[in-house]
């Protein structure tokens, strides 16, 4: 087998188009790795991304929005400054990705390209807007809204000769609330049975004018769920309220029965989680 370390992204991507669809890319190789233990795949090369200087990198566009290179680990993310100023909800989603190990060596591509539906970091995405950048030969950018990215299990938007180069967060507006929270059978480096990321907008007299609630494990893809801002804009995040939302958010899904647990048992962790974290929020702003 042969191993490839490109120091660029053109070299990347000149590698693969040489090789053919028998190469892979390697990240931090958590995923790639183990599904070649078991022989799902067994690829003839393997493409290694970690001396990619420009997939590590962090910056504010002129726009405000916030980039990441896609190679920046769930530590680095959980620890980058500018990305705990700017986009305070995926540091705090990367500090609950499975185990130390696993935060120092995964990347944020390689977790997205995998489209596991129990990752972490999806849900997180989704409520914050955010667009997946990809790269492909000739240096042409495709932008994909991280919502239309993920189309199957294990199956993304991710196209023949595309490298995923980073993410494009929009700026977050002023007193925005988030939070990332999810349920685990064995202990918080498992995967999410149900991952919830929620992002929460006020008025200055708590006033409710945006609510974005994600999840993951309850699909084969992860889904971020339709008209609930509608539903409770202009109301205040009281107990009656929450108690409505939540079994809205339950409701409003049909989530899988797999070897783990029933889909009763996923709705009843959908609404604990949403009645915990909107309780939280509802508290800390004396309500």
């Amino acid at each position: 087998m042969q191993f490839i370390q490109p120091d660029t992204v053109d070299e990347v991507l000149a590698w693969q188009s040489r090789l053919g669809p028998n190469s892979k890319f390697m990240a931090g190789g958590q995923s790639l790795l183990a599904m070649m233990r078991q022989k799902v795949i067994e690829p003839e090369a393997i493409i290694s991304l970690k001396r990619v200087k420009e997939l590590h990198r962090v910056t504010v566009r002129e726009d405000g929005s916030l980039f990441i290179g896609s190679m920046l680990t769930h530590h680095e993310i959980a620890t980058h400054p500018m990305i705990g100023r700017y986009a305070p909800l995926l540091a705090d989603t990367a500090r609950k990705v499975a185990s130390v190990q696993i935060r120092n060596l995964g990347t944020w591509g390689g977790n997205i390209a995998h489209g596991e539906p129990g990752a972490d970091p999806p849900a997180a995405l989704m409520v914050s807007d955010a667009r997946v950048e990809l790269t492909g030969s000739g240096g042409a950018v495709r932008l994909v809204a991280i919502h239309d990215f993920f189309l199957d299990y294990l199956t993304t938007d991710i196209q023949e000769g595309e490298l995923i180069t980073g993410f494009i967060i929009p700026p977050m507006p002023f007193g925005t609330l988030s939070a990332y929270d999810k349920y685990t059978l064995r202990d918080d480096g498992d995967l999410a049975v149900v991952g919830m990321a929620v992002r929460l907008q006020m008025t200055p007299s708590h006033q409710i004018t945006d609510l974005r609630i994600a999840l993951s494990g309850v699909s084969v893809v992860p889904i971020q769920i339709p008209g609930i801002s509608k539903r409770v804009s202009g109301q205040i995040l009281r107990e009656p309220v929450i108690r409505d939302i939540a079994d809205y958010v339950k409701n409003a899904c049909d989530p899988l029965s797999d070897a783990e647990v029933s889909s009763d048992y996923r709705q009843w962790v959908i609404e604990a989680l949403v009645k915990k974290q909107l309780l939280s929020f509802s508290l800390a702003q004396g309500l």
